[in-house]
């Protein structure tokens, strides 16, 4: 018997915008798909994320062609906005474009609140837009329809071989093994693997292929703070770069200084034996830092602070 306790995990929501919703008449599977972007963006407290199809599929149980309308749907009725860095609810319900009682609207959709058939010229699916980058412009036709479909489909597959192949890589499992279970189990199997690889990266999963078994048949949570492959991947893409930066950064000050100080060198080999080079020496007799430096180095120190050598 199900038993949902607020202790396994809630969605955080304001009262406001919840009684909007239950004023609104919203049809079916356009509801369903609102509410997973409500789960997945305010049950992570998050206001926006990047939501997968694969994501939407798994909540809703809706397939990909209607989740697709439902979205469209959703975006020209301006419940939900959607921009390079992900989904998010629209807040202001006075912005809601309400749907009538017979599924009809201004804007032109069917009694189910979608369009009968998959007409794409308007927004070009996000996975192929904010997720690889491909903007796919259609004629509206089957065939274009069609095309959409295959790389939704390409890029899903290909995430979800990603996470099969690192997961076999890191525990030492047959690729074949999991590609059994994934047959019998459906691809809830790879949101397992999934689900054991970030719990891998904070401690120590000593029978990955138990624990697999375990949750085939038991089943798993996301764990605190489950952060999906696609995104985790990112976010390291995004580490490895800013700490190329930095080296990058730290190499062009090295470079600097031995610049500034091979000047400074050259600049008081240049004034040996004049009253300018007395005059500096003298100074750097004086000063606080000849207690642990030698003159030399101080010499080289007060040239680079003065600018004198870049300057003559």
């Amino acid at each position: 018997m199900a038993s949902p306790q607020c202790e396994d995990g809630y969605t955080k929501i304001a009262n406001e915008l919840l009684e909007a919703l239950c004023r609104t008449r919203i049809p079916g599977e356009i509801r369903q798909v609102l509410d997973a972007v409500i789960r997945l963006t305010y049950g992570w407290n998050l206001k926006k994320r990047p939501i997968s199809y694969r994501e939407f599929s798994n909540i809703t149980g809706l397939q990909y062609g209607h989740i697709y309308r439902a979205i469209k749907s959703l975006i020209e009725h301006n419940f939900i906005v959607r921009d390079k860095n992900g989904y998010f609810l629209q807040k202001n319900y006075e912005l809601w474009v309400p749907y009538s009682k017979n599924g009809l609207s201004n804007i032109g959709v069917s009694k189910s609140g979608v369009s009968p058939t998959p007409k794409m010229e308007y927004f070009p699916t996000p996975i192929l837009e904010y997720q690889t980058g491909q903007k796919t412009r259609t004629n509206g036709d089957f065939q274009g329809a069609k095309e959409i479909y295959k790389e939704i489909y390409k890029y899903t597959h290909s995430v979800c071989d990603k996470v099969l192949d690192v997961f076999c890589n890191t525990f030492n499992v047959s690729k074949s093994y999991i590609q059994g279970l994934i047959k019998q189990h459906g691809e809830k199997v790879l949101d397992y693997c999934d689900y054991i690889l970030y719990l891998s990266n904070k401690e120590r999963i000593r029978d990955a292929r138990r624990f697999l078994a375990y949750a085939i048949k038991n089943g798993l949570s996301p764990p605190d703070g489950y952060i999906p492959y696609e995104q985790r991947e990112k976010k390291k893409r995004e580490g490895d770069e800013a700490l190329k930066r930095f080296f990058e950064r730290q190499d062009k000050e090295r470079e600097e200084i031995k610049r500034r100080v091979d000047a400074a060198r050259a600049y008081i080999e240049k004034i040996k034996g004049t009253d300018r080079y007395r005059e500096l020496y003298e100074k750097a007799k004086g000063h606080k830092m000849a207690r642990f430096l030698s003159i030399e180095r101080v010499m080289e120190q007060l040239v680079i602070e003065g600018g004198i050598a870049d300057g003559d």
